[in-house]
């Protein structure tokens, strides 16, 4: 039996897929995996950090999708409100180990009415409220310097003090405390500690390998990203 192939078919097959298929295969596939890493990226974000905010999980998107005459894709923190999330929420998380945390603006004030030291920086305790997401909230922070800059002013039922106060069993704890009945009652109102200071520089250390996670998607999943995106006829 003698078999015959039509060898101007087969080449002119091969010619086509190498000019446009395969190259668009490439374009899809990136693209595919671009979509997917995200989604991937985002999951490992939720498992790693304790209740990371909405802003910062859906800020990472596909920036720049793969084009015909341009084989890449970018994936990203897209801009909000002038700054990009990651940038403020998890850089120090990502790129280094370890990383000291700069003195907020809270903080700044602070130092400059002669509150804290340059040494010092303030943490919550364990009796501050937080919102949703264990954080001091942005109105509560200025509630409680608007006190502090009042002095005793303030004639509120409630309100915020910055004090060193001694506690049962230990010395003096210096920081913003809640004081129910007043500034005028301070002396026999019910105190909690919400804010205190502390002297040891508060450092964040690389949990959330952002680069490493994605080498390791990318290496694993590329290759079915294209090849499902060839023409099966």
């Amino acid at each position: 039996m003698t078999l015959t192939v039509d060898s101007a078919a087969v080449v002119a097959r091969l010619n086509a897929l190498a000019s446009t298929q395969i190259p668009n295969a490439i374009k899809t596939g990136i693209n595919t995996i671009a979509t997917e890493l995200v989604t991937h990226e985002r999951e490992k974000m939720t498992a790693i950090f304790d209740r990371p905010k909405p802003f910062v999980v859906n800020g990472l998107v596909v920036l720049n999708r793969a084009t015909a005459t341009s084989l890449s894709a970018e994936i990203g923190f897209k801009e909000s409100g002038g700054k990009r999330p990651v940038e403020k929420s998890l850089r120090p998380n990502t790129d280094h180990f370890p990383v000291n945390r700069d003195h907020k603006g809270s903080e700044g004030w602070l130092q400059a009415q002669g509150f804290l030291n340059a040494d010092e920086w303030l943490v919550p305790s364990r009796t501050c409220p937080t919102d949703a997401y264990g954080n001091v909230s942005g109105t509560m922070m200025k509630k409680m310097l608007a006190d502090i800059g009042m002095g005793t002013a303030s004639r509120t039922a409630e309100r915020y003090i910055f004090a060193q106060m001694h506690v049962p069993g230990g010395g003096g704890v210096k920081g913003i405390w809640w004081v129910k009945g007043g500034a005028r009652r301070a002396a026999t109102g019910r105190w909690k500690l919400y804010m205190v200071a502390v002297k040891k520089t508060p450092t964040y250390r690389k949990r959330f390998d952002f680069y490493g996670i994605a080498r390791t998607y990318v290496s694993a999943n590329a290759t079915r990203c294209i090849l499902s995106a060839l023409p099966t006829t």
